[in-house]
């Protein structure tokens, strides 16, 4: 992982809205406990602590789309959560990508990755993505129309997760292991976006590519691994339990911690410094960046082959807009199950299959997602933690939502690199909170 993103853009595509989350809740699922995974050799009172309370963290790696998106089952819902909910929608869609490609031209090399702005202050930085991305304007407004020349309307995921791990410092400081653990189990759910290729690119679903390959960004990150789930279990209802939103992630789980350690390798979870955590955010966006192309390319020639018998039935082209929505591309489910097991051509995972390419990216998240754990409670000061097994309901996820203040406010002065102040003054879509969405 674009017009309008998320319920409104699956609305205007024409997709379910549940094929418009990062992962997919399989994927993030699986690179919480992976991370998880990577605690269970050490007898430090922080790691063991992560260790058992792994389902915890699987579900709070949901969290983000699904109890802060207007997603899940609404009806069961007070009033009063139901407000909360839409008010923390108001805020979210954004903080789940970071389109790159908005800001820099990535046929540069990683030189143009190394030019993005990494410090700490998003609000210091704005004014330097501002003028990035009105330099490439006519890019922008070419593969993103719908959406105004803002820097906060192309993501700010990076800074999401450094909001979170202050929270999470702040609340292992302060003793309330409980919240700590809501941030950092949530605070994963993000890290996992950045290793999603598809959320790091304006042409998120493959719309302008060369060839037809419209509907990737769901088949990559979520179909691929539910259909593996469900061919191993038999189905969605034995795949994830309907109550806790839980998956049994069987069918991947060991070859994606395989990669996971392979990605560690043997240096160990090295800590991070603070001030290095968007590096290190920017470092998994580069990593994953040359990707898309390969992806894309599979994906059309599966879509191609898939086209050669279809009787005059269109796959994997941008749908027609009509009555001011956009049909969603029609995917067979042959053309998922081909491109899972199709060998890249190309890239850093030439040779590799698509899904060995998914677990190696959630692999190279999990690790990251570790190394911020493990730094988070360094910086916190190594406080003693029981074993104590957290409950999801007690949580209240809703109640405690983190706003992200760290964004530039409409109306705030902002200093730019000349020293000067400048009155931001924020596009109509943004002051309504209708930003776009994933």
């Amino acid at each position: 992982m674009k017009t309008t993103r998320l319920a409104a853009a699956a609305l205007l595509m024409g997709l379910p809205l549940r094929q418009a989350l990062g992962w997919g809740q399989y994927g993030h699922q699986e690179v919480n406990a992976c991370a998880a995974d990577l605690m269970e050799d050490s007898v430090d009172s922080f790691q063991s602590f992560m260790r058992i309370n792994k389902d915890a963290l699987k579900r709070l790696a949901v969290t983000p789309d699904m109890d802060w998106k207007m997603l899940g089952s609404l009806k069961k819902l007070s009033p009063e959560e139901l407000e909360a909910k839409r008010q923390a929608n108001r805020h979210e869609h954004p903080l789940h990508f970071f389109e790159a490609d908005a800001f820099i031209d990535p046929t540069a090399g990683p030189a143009a990755f190394k030019d993005l702005p990494s410090g700490e202050n998003y609000q210091a930085a704005y004014e330097l993505y501002q003028e990035k991305l009105k330099a490439h304007g006519d890019f922008v407004r070419q593969l993103d129309p719908g959406k105004p020349l803002e820097a906060q309307a192309h993501g700010t995921a990076p800074w999401r997760i450094l909001q979170l791990y202050d929270l999470a410092v702040a609340s292992l400081r302060g003793g309330d292991s409980a919240k700590a653990i809501l941030y950092l189990g949530a605070l994963g759910h993000y890290v996992g976006d950045m290793a999603q290729p598809f959320h790091t690119t304006l042409d998120y679903n493959g719309e302008h590519y060369h060839r037809p390959a419209a509907g990737i960004h769901s088949i990559f990150e979520e179909k691929i691994l539910e259909n593996a789930a469900f061919a191993l279990l038999g189905g969605r209802n034995k795949a994830r339990d309907g109550e806790t939103l839980l998956w049994r992630l069987d069918a991947t789980h060991s070859a994606t911690l395989a990669a996971t350690k392979a990605a560690l390798g043997s240096q160990g979870l090295l800590s991070l410094r603070r001030k290095d955590v968007i590096a290190e955010i920017m470092a998994l966006v580069e990593s994953g960046y040359p990707e898309i192309e390969p992806l894309l390319a599979s994906f059309a020639r599966e879509c191609a082959r898939a086209q050669e018998s279809s009787n005059g039935e269109l796959y994997c082209a941008a749908g027609e807009k009509s009555g001011g929505r956009r049909s969603g591309p029609k995917v067979p489910a042959a053309v998922a199950e081909a491109f899972a097991a199709a060998l890249l051509e190309g890239g850093p995972g030439a040779g590799r299959t698509v899904m060995q390419t998914a677990q190696r990216r959630m692999g190279q998240a999990a690790v990251l997602l570790a190394r911020i754990w493990v730094s988070a409670y360094a910086e916190a000061g190594r406080p003693a933690l029981s074993a104590k097994t957290v409950d999801f309901k007690e949580l209240h996820v809703l109640d405690n939502y983190p706003v992200p203040d760290y964004l530039v406010p409409v109306g705030k002065k902002v200093t730019i690199s000349s020293g000067l102040p400048r009155s931001l003054s924020a596009p109509r879509a943004w002051r309504s909170g209708d930003l776009p969405r994933r």
